[in-house]
This record gives structure tokens, sequence and C-alpha cells, in this order.
């Protein structure tokens, strides 16, 4: 897949099929749309599918501020990596563009530069200059300028509209078992496994320690069931998240989140892009986190069922599939440890372990 990120002077070299979004969570609505344009690129050869997307998002540039999401930017790449996507357009939200109007929009960017041949987006697009460019206004310019277009309506679930802000809310209050309904798949946490006390590993419970970085959502702090995906495959797991809630040797409660991490908190696991560059697609790496010790970060800790490799500093990615308990606090470490054992037992019943 190729990455064009931060810049708006590039040019698409053959014909497109894009869709367009802001797809956080890359929800059942959205992979509706990656979904046509993906068909549509390969039912006309020489069709690119092109998804078009912004960074940062038009909430957070409105608000001044970095606003939390469902999917961090790495996170997104590897979905539409996955699911056949050639080109992917990181669009600058800045004070030039913002006020583009919705005509000069379409014909610049979705015309001129990404040569549309097809055009995909949701009945409730917005876009352009004060957003006043919408459907109608893509369905207009397919008139005037010859592209095909396909506004989708929105899919629901439970009768209610599937959106971000649907899936937020669950997420926040650990409500899973709808948030892999409407994302099509669990919620996922990602990245490089670090190295912490190695407390769990001493307790004979050694956990998979992922930084979660501030940039993603995260439901309520406690444990989960959970699945891990490393390089060896998918395995059965528990997972904690939390600024390590464990105990020091003499008793007394402290945070443990030392870690490496970058400085926005995201992984680039995916391609080495960066802001105004156009990269071609590139293996995943599992070294690109800055070296930068911090505190009180919010992790993941997850302890795998019956596995037994060296995987620090390797790229995982953690499904919570169900949220089980609150976050608790210990007097002691053996308080700790028949917690955990607890835990673990009921994740066996969970993954029917046994």
């Amino acid at each position: 897949m190729q990455i064009i990120s931060g810049i708006t002077d590039f040019q698409l070299n053959s014909p497109s099929a894009v869709a367009i979004g802001k797809f956080d969570g890359v929800h059942l609505g959205h992979r509706m749309l990656i979904e046509d344009i993906v068909r549509y690129s390969e039912e006309h050869d020489g069709v690119k599918s092109v998804v078009f997307t912004f960074n940062p998002s038009p909430e957070s540039f409105f608000a001044g501020q970095s606003f939390p999401e469902l999917t961090t930017v790495s996170e997104k790449r590897h979905i539409f990596e996955r699911m056949g996507v050639d080109v992917l357009i990181e669009f600058p939200m800045d004070q030039d563009t913002v006020h583009t109007s919705p005509t000069e929009f379409i014909s610049i960017y979705l015309v001129k530069r990404m040569r549309a041949a097809y055009i995909a987006a949701g009945a409730d697009i917005s876009f352009g200059d004060k957003g006043l460019g919408n459907a109608d206004t893509i369905r207009e310019g397919g008139i005037k300028f010859g592209y095909e277009c396909n506004i989708l309506d929105k899919v629901t679930y439970n009768g209610e509209d599937i959106s971000s802000t649907r899936i937020r809310e669950a997420v926040e209050s650990g409500d899973m078992i709808p948030v892999t309904a409407m994302l099509g798949s669990p919620y996922r946490v990602t990245g490089t496994v670090s190295h912490g006390r190695h407390l769990g590993h001493r307790l004979g419970m050694p956990t998979a320690n992922l930084i979660i970085p501030p940039d993603k959502i995260t439901g309520p702090k406690g444990v989960y069931y959970s699945k891990v995906y490393t390089v060896k495959g998918v395995e059965a797991s528990i997972s904690n998240v939390g600024v390590k809630p464990t105990i020091s040797e003499s008793g007394t409660q402290r945070s443990d989140t030392k870690a490496m991490i970058s400085e926005r908190g995201t992984l680039l696991s995916d391609s080495k892009v960066t802001a105004g560059s156009v990269s071609e697609k590139h293996e995943p790496s599992n070294h690109e986190w800055s070296l930068n010790v911090c505190e009180e970060l919010l992790c993941c800790e997850s302890y795998i069922y019956d596995f037994d490799s060296d995987i620090y500093g390797d790229y995982i990615e953690v499904e919570l599939l169900e949220f089980i308990r609150p976050e608790m606090k210990f007097d002691s470490i053996d308080e700790l440890k028949a917690q955990m054992e607890r835990d673990i037992e009921s994740g066996k019943k969970y993954h029917h372990l046994f």
C-alpha cells in the first residue's frame, strides 16, 4: 500500500476508486465503503482503490488539541492494507486546506490529483469550507466531471445507526460485545512488547506488556478476556489495562510503566512515513519507538496461556473480548498473586482450555 501523508500537491498516475471519510474505528459502515472501492478497482483494469482521510481529524483541528481515537494512525494503516487498499491519502487539516470550498475540493483533489473514476461516501458525509459539502455535492460533481458515485446508507446495529461516537461510548463503558459487533471484529490494542519489572514472571505468570499511546481510546481500567496475535499465531490470553497496579517488594503500591514510547505515543509499524512524504509499502518494523523513559503510562499486560516464547520487542495485537472486573489495589504480593490466579482460572473457562 502506498501512503501519501501530510502533503497537498500529490498526483496519482492512474484512475482511482475513492472512499472518503474519517474512518475512526474502521467500523462496519467504513468497511462497506472500503470493500466497495476495492471491488470496483478489481473489476476495472488500471483503477486503484484509494482511501482519503484527514490527519489530524477535523474534531482535533477545530478544538486545537488532540482527541483520543478508536484507532491510531498506525492501526488504520494496518487495517486498510489488510483490506486490499492500494493507496492511502492522509490529507493535512490546516488553516489553508480547511477553507477549500467543496467545489474546489472535488475539482482539485478528487478529479485532478486523484483522477477519481468512482467515489464512495456515506450519506452523512461533510467536507470543504464550513462542512458545506455533502452527498448531494458529490452527486452533482459526478454529473459535472463524469465520475461514478455511490452514496451508502448507514449500517445499523440493534435498530440504531453505527457510528464512531456510539462505539467510543461503548468502549469507555467496557461494553465490549456490542463494540465487537459494530466494528466487525474485537477492539484491539497494538504495539511492541516492552520490558517491565518482570513481577509477573517472578510470580510464575509472565505477561506481555504494551504501552497504550495517549491518542488511543481505552475502556475501563481492569481485566479483560483477550486474544493475542503474535508472529507465531493467535493465542488465548487474559489482559489487564491500567497503570500497572502492582505491589512493590516492600508492600507499597507503585506504578511501573517505564518504557519506550514515541513523541506522540504512536507506533509506526507499517511504514516509515513522515509529514510531507510519499512512501511505498514497507515491511513492519518492530523497533520504531524512540527511546524516551516515561512514568504513569497506561499499559496493557497480557498473560498468554500455554506460551513460552520470548517476544520482547515484537509487534503484537491484543483483542479485548470482554471486560471482567475493574482495577483493584492489593495490600501484599500474596493478595495480588491470588487474584491473578483467580483471573487466570476464569480465563481458562472462557477460552475452553480445560
